[in-house]
C-alpha cells in the first residue's frame, strides 16, 4: 500500500473527468428599460418625478463581468408649485458609461450591482435656478436579470444616477435586453 500512494500521486495529474459546463462565450446585447426618476434639490420644496426611457449597449466578457454604455433621454416633464412660484423640470439627455458585476446564482436568474459614470442635461424652469442645468457623478446600482430564451432576458433595478450640489436623481426601471 505505501508504494502505491506515490505512484496514484505521480499518475493523478494525467486522469481526465468529463466536464459538463458549458464554456462561456462573450455576448454582446442591446436592450431598453424605463425608469421612473425621482428629482430633488435643496432649493424646491418637494421631489419631482417622471418617466425617461434609455437604451442600453454592452457586451458581457465572462460570467460575471460587463461593460455597458447608455443614452437616454426623459419621455415627460413635472411640475412642482411652490407658495410663491412653480418650477417644471424635464429631462433632455441623459448618458453614461458602467461596469456591471454579477453572479448567476439559478438557470436564468442574474443578480448584480453596477457602477459608472453618468451625465444629466436638464431643463429647469425656477425662479431661483431657472435654466439649462447639467450634472455629473459617480453612480451606483442594483438589478437582476431573468432569462427568459437563451438571447433574451428582463430586468428590474434602482440606480442612483447622480448626487451632487445638493441634486439627486435617482430611480427604479424595468426593460429587456437581446443577446447576439
Amino acid at each position: 500500500m505505501r508504494k502505491l500512494v506515490p505512484l496514484m500521486l505521480v499518475l493523478a495529474p494525467s486522469i481526465s473527468f468529463p466536464v459538463y459546463a458549458e464554456p462561456f462565450h462573450s455576448k454582446s446585447y442591446v436592450g431598453g428599460n424605463a425608469v421612473l426618476i425621482s428629482y430633488s434639490e435643496n432649493t424646491l420644496s418637494s421631489d419631482l418625478s417622471f418617466w425617461s426611457g434609455y437604451a442600453r449597449f454592452g457586451a458581457q466578457f465572462d460570467d460575471y463581468i460587463s461593460v455597458e454604455w447608455r443614452v437616454g433621454t426623459g419621455l415627460q416633464s413635472d411640475e412642482v408649485d411652490d407658495a410663491d412660484s412653480s418650477a417644471e423640470l424635464s429631462l433632455d439627455t441623459m448618458y453614461g458609461a458602467y461596469i456591471l458585476g454579477g453572479f448567476p446564482v439559478m438557470q436564468g436568474v442574474y443578480p448584480y450591482v453596477l457602477i459608472g459614470y453618468t451625465r444629466g442635461e436638464m431643463g429647469l424652469s425656477h425662479p431661483a435656478t431657472a435654466g439649462e442645468r447639467d450634472k455629473t457623478d459617480i453612480s451606483f446600482g442594483v438589478g437582476i436579470n431573468f432569462s427568459l430564451r437563451n438571447n433574451f432576458a428582463i430586468n428590474a433595478e434602482y440606480t442612483r444616477f447622480i448626487k451632487e450640489d445638493g441634486v439627486e436623481i435617482s430611480g427604479p426601471a424595468a426593460g429587456f435586453l437581446f443577446y447576439f
